[in-house]
């Protein structure tokens, strides 16, 4: 179950892109990420009747500082299991080059709409 900030998250993108969107991941599991355990990063399975571009944009409309493309010929991970969209409210810490944020610059809360 995500936390109430991922929870308000997750129903400010819904509202947005006009769709249910599905949580693969909250605290359960193993991940590299921290703010997994700390109820500050969530995974979503990519939505079919959305572009990922939207997703994203809408997440950073919404308040997430971070996202990851997870899916299949994107970013994989140690323990990526499945396509997934990773969501942070928090930026990385130690950010890697190699997985650059998806969240487009142009998409912050209060710029970007759909």
């Amino acid at each position: 179950m995500p936390s109430p900030e991922l929870d308000s998250l997750l129903h400010c993108m819904e509202a947005i892109l006009g769709i249910q969107l599905t949580v693969t991941s909250t605290t359960d599991g193993k991940h590299q990420d921290p703010g997994h355990y700390a109820g500050t990063s969530i995974d979503i399975r990519p939505p079919a009747s959305a572009q990922v571009e939207d997703v994203f944009c809408a997440a950073g409309n919404c308040g997430a500082a971070w996202g990851l493309n997870e899916s299949k010929g994107a970013q994989q991970f140690k323990y990526t299991t499945g396509a997934n969209l990773h969501l942070q409210l928090n930026p990385p810490h130690h950010p890697r080059p190699t997985a650059p944020n998806a969240i487009p610059v142009r998409c912050k809360p209060g710029i970007c709409s759909k």
